[in-house]
């Protein structure tokens, strides 16, 4: 991929965007024997290494135009100027995630009913890119359906993870995420008892972390005013919201 000045921004960021795709394809996603964790840490670890090698191609072979200042803004490189930074890209500790359906969530008596309904081992996994304690990106796993293969389905800028970063001093327990896309909401949780349910959407880096407990009957609430909505405008049953990792 050659970088000249007279690349568009967008052109740049679709053809990296690309090569993502198609080195991850191409490399993670042969079966593995492996346990799944396993399986997700190696494909984590190809995908830092393709956004890594991305990186210090455009850096190589820039002069600085605003595509590549772009693409490495939107990619969290802000800061990263030479091949050596770019060089020090390392993987952080991955967030658990864990998908709920609106079904599931109408069902819970109390949030601990969740340790009944969740899976032993998640199949999706968020993982901040480091340099140093620095989050500069992130990247999300996940099992693909046939339950075989880990595959990348995302690179971020690491806003998030960042702000996650900061909840977690204050709740060094609440280390998975909980995913309702039906709601289209994310919360930190504790795994143990799930006494810790902080709504990730209400998290901004000026405004105070919320508390500790989120209300499931308020929850199930928003639940069930979806579930009405789907059944008068006719949506598919397995329609549950937009199907994209957290950013």
């Amino acid at each position: 991929m050659k970088v000249t000045s007279r690349v568009s921004a967008n052109a740049l960021i679709a053809c990296a965007t690309l090569f993502l795709v198609h080195t991850i394809e191409a490399h993670a996603s042969a079966p593995s024997t492996e346990e799944q964790p396993s399986g997700a840490q190696e494909a984590a670890e190809q995908g830092k290494e393709t956004l890594k090698a991305i990186v210090i191609k455009l850096l190589d072979g820039k002069g600085k135009d605003g595509g590549t200042q772009q693409f490495l803004d939107e990619f969290g490189m802000k800061g990263i100027e030479t091949p050596d930074d770019a060089q020090r890209l390392e993987l952080g500790s991955p967030l658990p995630t864990y998908r709920i359906s609106l079904k599931t969530l109408q069902a819970l008596r109390t949030w601990r009913d969740l340790k009944t309904v969740l899976p032993e081992k998640a199949n999706r996994f968020v993982y901040p890119i480091k340099t140093g304690k620095e989050i500069r990106s992130s990247l999300s796993v996940a099992l693909s359906r046939k339950g075989m293969d880990w595959l990348v389905t995302e690179w971020s800028n690491g806003k998030l993870m960042r702000l996650i970063a900061g909840v977690q001093m204050q709740y060094p327990k609440a280390k998975s995420i909980l995913w309702l896309p039906g709601l289209n909401r994310y919360f930190l949780v504790d795994e143990a008892d799930f006494t810790i349910i902080i709504p990730l959407d209400l998290i901004s880096p000026i405004s105070p972390v919320p508390r500790a407990g989120m209300n499931l009957v308020e929850l199930q609430t928003q639940a069930n005013e979806v579930v009405a909505l789907r059944e008068q405008t006719r949506l598919p049953p397995g329609h549950e919201g937009p199907d994209r990792p957290i950013r």
